[in-house]
């Protein structure tokens, strides 16, 4: 199952790993937010030292974004205190939320964000770390369809801010690291190691064979692997899967 077709997706992929500035990082966030009919999109680069953003591009409005700094509101972010994880946080259903941090979803909530959203965490193997928002517009995305949406959209948009993210530290001189797999590529090996044919697999990942088959090829040239049994073990070698 995928949101948008898969012709429409590469294009999205495409202009991500093309993108070389601040003007075209907001313009590509809008457009992802047409494509997917969201409420808002919003990317946030987390700075290695403090852990709290270091830069932010996306669709938020700027009344929430200048509350957001004014009154320090980093401090009771839940967000910020998942992002370490790598698991994809869906709003909805963070647990043990402080009282301070309880108000600070209700006041996003009263700036137009959310209730239904989805934060996926980007961390490239060098430790440099970004987040992925996304908000489902409430008229459209009861709690039920916006659950089931999400669970596509993490694979979806994973991969897509995965580019992102490589395309942010270039912007900024810095190189993204050399052997670098998209949370697809690594779902598909992982897959294929046990031992999924490709019909299965691409059944699963809602692909077509052929994209299918397109990720194995990509994965095996980015590890330089001759066939998928050395994809396997270079894949696993690199820590990027645990079989």
């Amino acid at each position: 199952m995928n949101l948008i077709d898969e012709k429409k997706y590469s294009e999205l992929e495409h202009r991500a790993s093309q993108l070389k500035d601040d003007a075209t990082m907001v313009e590509f966030l809008f457009l992802m937010r047409e494509a997917y009919s969201l409420q808002h999109v919003f990317f946030s680069v987390l700075s290695k030292t403090s852990g709290i953003f270091s830069k932010t591009y996306g669709t938020y409005p700027d009344e929430w974004r200048d509350h957001y700094i004014e009154q320090n509101l980093a401090a009771v972010d839940p967000i910020l205190r998942h992002a370490s994880s790598q698991t994809p946080i869906l709003w909805e259903m963070i647990d043990s939320l402080t009282p301070e941090e309880r108000a600070f979803m209700e006041t996003r909530e009263k700036h137009g964000i959310g209730p239904h959203g989805l934060t996926i965490p980007l961390i490239s193997s060098d430790g440099h770390t970004s987040l992925l928002s996304i908000t489902g517009k409430a008229d459209m995305d009861p709690d039920r369809n916006w659950r089931k949406r999400a669970n596509v959209m993490v694979r979806e948009f994973r991969d897509i801010g995965m580019i992102m993210h490589a395309a942010y530290l270039r912007q900024n001189g810095q190189h993204p690291p050399k052997v670098e797999l998209s949370a697809r590529h690594v779902d598909c090996i992982r897959m294929i190691g046990h031992g999924m044919s490709i019909e299965q697999l691409a059944a699963f990942q809602g692909l077509s064979q052929r994209s299918a088959k397109q990720y194995m090829a990509e994965a095996r040239k980015r590890l330089r692997a001759r066939n998928n049994a050395q994809l396997i073990y270079n894949a696993i070698q690199l820590g990027f899967i645990e079989m």
